[in-house]
């Protein structure tokens, strides 16, 4: 990787600034003749509280506006070396000798070039009550060119997948922080940080007149669905004993997960999925209160996410109908029998479709509970210390969810033989001399 910038800022009565920016970008993971690529870039803010007009407001404390226009690149390939085909050892059979020989492992992609982003961005910081009330908001549009994405190709070509400049994406959203001071006396302060975070992410084009592009066991690159999203059929519940005759006519049995027919043809296959959510979060926020008295202070940290969907490692370890040779424990799930029709899960003994394992995982987290103590001057002058302070955190204390597993915050990770967040108590002593 090799890069080149330059940077040239331009103020006009330290109220109207502009930024100009240039890069210059070079990545060896990039096909021949096309490693290199110039991204530029441009900003203006304007310090709308230093016009004459405002400053007379005695209740506004600060408004900037921002606005911006930029283009970077990305190299993101998984391996260094995919646009490359390489040969691999393969034994063959020639009459009646056994023999060593070699096959092309990959396809070789002699125009990957750089995935290019173009970036709108609207900002706006506010400050009211003499800073009491801050408050800075962010709105973009990014979209990206030549996005760099994996593809799976029909078995009939001889390769299972390629990479490449497969198509367009489209990121928008907004982010949001507030922070205030709720109380401020001589002995007592109270304040609040607050964030929040919206991005929508959809896939725009992708290579040739197509409309979407398989990926993954039950993935899909689809036009107006997310990257991530999860592409499978819609469920509809469990079949019950009397639609016996009806799930026969799909190949299945009282007991097991029930799909739509979204196109009621009488047959689940490719043509049925549907997506049926995002691994990305439709949001995610988090709110830090602070309480201080005199030398004692008390913080309660939070964070959320919601609008996450996708594979549970924790179901496909654990579920009871999960056939792994009685390797691990099972999970205590209420599963469907014909005595217990109404379960929430399908019967243990039929073999799981994968789909058995997508979950939703929202979640709000009371991430630290923390109390501290600083010793007065005083104190420490009777001590003949400099600092002191003692403090308790309780981390992790409090997880409210409808996921099952452990944690859903990392849900939809490979956690085989890994470890969780666990609550954990925390005693500090800081002191100095």
């Amino acid at each position: 990787m090799a890069s080149f910038a330059g940077r040239l800022n331009y103020g006009i009565d330290d109220k109207y600034l502009f930024t100009f920016t240039g890069r210059y970008d070079g990545s060896s993971k990039l096909a021949v003749g096309n490693e290199w690529a110039f991204f530029p870039s441009a900003a203006f803010a304007w310090k709308a509280s230093d016009e004459l007009f405002l400053q007379d407001v005695d209740w506004l404390s600060n408004l900037k506006v921002r606005l911006s226009y930029g283009e970077s690149g990305n190299d993101n390939v998984l391996s260094p070396y995919q646009s490359f085909a390489f040969l691999n050892g393969s034994d063959y059979v020639f009459g009646s000798d056994h023999l060593n020989g070699v096959q092309v492992a990959g396809l070789a992609n002699q125009e990957l070039s750089w995935e290019r982003s173009k970036e709108y961005n609207l900002g706006f910081n506010l400050a009211v009550f003499q800073d009491r009330v801050r408050l800075g908001l962010e709105v973009y549009n990014k979209k990206t060119v030549d996005a760099i994405l994996g593809r799976t190709l029909s078995s009939i070509t001889g390769y299972e997948t390629a990479i490449g400049n497969y198509g367009s994406v489209r990121n928008k959203g907004v982010e949001i922080t507030l922070n205030t001071t709720n109380i401020r006396t001589e002995d007592f302060k109270w304040t609040t940080s607050l964030n929040y975070a919206r991005n929508k992410n959809e896939i725009l084009e992708l290579q040739g007149d197509l409309d979407e592009i398989p990926y993954g066991n039950h993935g899909v690159r689809k036009i107006g669905a997310p990257v991530d999203a999860i592409y499978s059929y819609e469920f509809d519940g469990i079949w019950q004993m009397d639609e016996a005759a009806e799930a026969h006519t799909y190949g299945a049995f009282p007991g097991q997960w029930k799909y739509v027919d979204q196109n009621n043809d009488g047959v689940l296959n490719q043509d049925d999925n549907v997506v049926l959510g995002s691994i990305s979060p439709d949001w995610i926020g988090g709110m830090t209160n602070t309480f201080a008295y005199k030398n004692i202070d008390f913080t309660v940290q939070m964070h959320a996410r919601f609008g996450t969907y996708g594979h549970s490692e924790f179901y496909n370890n654990f579920a009871p109908w999960q056939n792994d040779g009685a390797k691990f424990n099972k999970v205590n799930l209420d599963y469907w029998t014909p005595n217990n029709q109404g379960a929430a899960n399908p019967a243990a003994h039929y073999a799981s479709t994968g789909n058995d394992y997508y979950v939703d995982v929202d979640f709000v987290k009371i991430s630290n509970i923390g109390l501290g103590y600083s010793f007065n001057q005083d104190a420490l002058d009777k001590l003949k210390m400099s600092s002191l302070r003692l403090t308790l955190d309780l981390q992790n204390p409090f997880t409210f969810t409808d996921y099952a597993g452990p944690d859903p915050e990392t849900a939809l990770g490979n956690t085989y033989n890994a470890g969780y967040m666990m609550k954990t108590v925390l005693l500090g002593l800081k002191l100095s001399y």
